[in-house]
């Protein structure tokens, strides 16, 4: 289905959109209910589940959610706040017909211009915690998932915003229900439970790391968090409330753990993720099941019902949807559904969505304030769409230089964004055009290759570049600073306006390259290469920490100056005795004329 179907089918009302389970990247489109059902009220919500389980043994399809205040109804001990302002404590869509599935579409360029801001600050959070924190002295929990509220107001389109999120941030139980009362966009990476009418599973998600833009350092990130010993018991304590809670309702001696304290990486943040199997017997009702589990033990503590008092008692403001869970309930009592946090609800001009956090024993305010405001950068961090390449030099005599080191960091760069990539086909194509540029007689050339995110490789070849191994470069330095901490500093990308703009500029004022500096006032790179300085005897190169490519040609530096990686500031290219500029394709030039702007 084209994009722009795909669409006008979402602005229905009553449309509800599922990312697909499985290896493939599809939607589940559910189109134009026949009923809706809806509980307003504690005591509705049970008559709802009845009715639901009904109407998929007749054949139906329903997809909608439940909302954390639904609790009580499930056990009157959970204390909730009482009142859910604009929504239903649960609503489902029934379809007469099997969903329609689809491709993910490209993305589509949506994002929030408004920030989403806290309905509170730092300070009151922190004392929120401190609160949990002395019920967790005290002996009375182990451990609370404290959470709050960011808001926004500005009009959106809500459908092309959820593409777009979710293009950028692919989650295996993503959804999108455009439902009366509000638009809900669900980003979630964590399973609360899915069924095939007799296996059931439920994958808690506990321990998160901010990912490093380095790709080894992001590794090593990943690596810290499968073996900290404060995630992992943070993970180990919930994951045992699901085997505890599943037993409940689970044939007897079913239940298993497997993987246990397995790290998933997602677009902003590695996660440590557990799941649990059970086997369901033959006469469990859908409220049965949901009253031995819900709300998912990875948002509400241990114990449960004396952490949703303390929950309760803090928080500002209801949670509506988040945390509680969204999905899809199918004929032969076959579910898929997910813990609905990164989910947004929009309603009408009004964004809210909810972040948080497990409070331990050993937590700070401080970092749980931190890891908070991360979360909610699943929603602001607006990536545009981008493509990988690299650019190879070629030439008759020699054919392509470093094709293995580019490709590598080509490679490299697709799977740290999580996409799919061939090395051998890059490999192909790149035979296929040079034979192509040897049967034209052609002597030299550039080679580009792209990467859509869908691993679509896309060739380009180009004249041949002049070196600057004989040229006196003019160099400009940029007074405009950089973020080391953004992502396409550290990956060769389309997404290069703020480096291009400032090179056509500089370009146009008789430089032949322009540097920068970032907002620690350390140098990183030029806008197509890599800096080198000499004091003395002795080679300098920013690390890349600092916010630069990790180029082929300075690799090939580092080794053959041979070179140091030390940070560089205005006084170090000062009085530098010596400043090279480098990249793969027009090798190393010595900087004439440095002019600081």
């Amino acid at each position: 289905m084209p994009a722009l179907d795909l669409l006008s089918v979402m602005r229905r009302p009553g449309t509800a959109l599922l990312a697909a389970s499985g290896e493939n990247s599809a939607w589940e489109v559910f189109s134009d209910p026949v009923r809706i059902l809806r509980a307003h009220c504690i005591d509705e919500v049970e008559p709802l589940f009845y009715e639901l389980e009904r109407l998929t043994a007749k054949g139906f399809h329903t997809a909608g959610f439940v909302a954390y205040e639904a609790a009580p109804a499930f056990d009157s001990a959970l204390t909730v706040h009482e009142k859910l302002s604009g929504l239903p404590l649960a609503e489902f869509a029934v379809y007469g017909h099997a969903p329609l599935t689809v491709g993910v579409p490209d993305d589509l360029g949506g994002h929030l211009h408004a920030p989403l801001e806290p309905e509170l600050s730092e300070k009151e959070y922190g004392k929120q915690i401190a609160d949990v924190l002395n019920h967790i002295h005290a002996g009375d929990i182990y451990q609370a998932n404290l959470t709050f509220r960011c808001r926004s107001v500005e009009t959106v389109y809500a459908e092309e915003l959820f593409l777009s999120l979710a293009a950028r941030h692919p989650v295996p139980y993503a959804a999108f229900l455009n439902f009366e009362e509000c638009r809900i966009l669900s980003l979630s990476p964590e399973l609360f439970l899915e069924s095939d009418g007799r296996r059931i599973f439920s994958s808690p998600m506990k321990g998160t790391a901010k990912r490093s833009p380095i790709p080894a350092d992001d590794r090593a990130v990943a690596e810290w968090l499968a073996h900290d010993e404060k995630n992992m018991a943070e993970n180990l304590m919930i994951t045992d409330m699901v085997r505890s809670d599943l037993g409940r309702v689970c044939i007897p001696g079913s239940i298993t753990v497997d993987p246990l304290l397995h790290v998933d990486t997602y677009g902003t943040v590695h996660q440590m993720i557990s799941t649990v199997h059970g086997e369901l017997p033959e006469r469990v009702s859908l409220f049965e099941l949901f009253s031995a589990t819900f709300p998912p033990a990875s948002i509400t503590g241990a114990p449960k019902v004396r952490a949703m008092e303390i929950i309760r008692r803090n928080e500002k403001s209801p949670r509506g949807v988040y945390t509680g869970c969204i999905g899809v309930f199918r004929p032969g009592k076959a579910f898929r559904l997910n813990v609905a946090i990164r989910t947004l609800t929009v309603c009408g001009s009004h964004i809210e969505t909810g972040i948080g956090g497990g409070i331990v024993a050993d937590s700070t305010a401080e970092s749980e304030w931190k890891e908070a405001v991360l979360k909610r950068r699943y929603a602001e961090i607006a990536p545009p769409p981008f493509r990988i390449f690299e650019t190879i030099r070629w030439t008759a005599q020699d054919g392509y230089a470093d094709a293995a080191a580019h490709i590598l960091r080509a490679v490299t760069s697709q799977r740290y964004f999580s996409r799919p990539v061939d090395s051998s086909a890059i490999e192909r194509g790149l035979e296929e055009v040079e034979a192509n540029l040897r049967r034209g007689g052609t002597e030299s050339a550039t080679v580009k290759f792209l990467l859509d995110h869908h691993g679509n490789i896309e060739f380009e070849p180009g004249p041949g570049r002049g070196t600057w191994r004989a040229v006196p470069l003019r160099v400009l330095v940029s007074s405009d600073r950089t973020d080391a901490e953004d992502v396409f500093l550290h990956h060769k990308t389309t997404v290069r306006e703020f480096y291009h703009s400032r090179l056509v500029s500089a370009r146009a004022a008789g430089f032949d390259e322009v540097i920068f500096r970032n907002t620690r006032g350390e140098f990183t790179e030029g806008s197509i290469s890599n800096l080198f300085i000499r004091q003395g005897s002795r080679w300098y190169t920013p690390p890349l920490r600092c916010g630069l490519l990790p180029g082929v040609e300075r690799a090939h530096l580092l080794a053959s100056l041979p070179a140091e990686e030390k940070l560089l500031f205005e006084s170090d290219l000062r009085s530098a005795d010596e400043i090279l500029l480098c990249n793969s394709v027009r090798g190393a030039g010595t900087v004439a004329h440095l002019s600081w702007n």
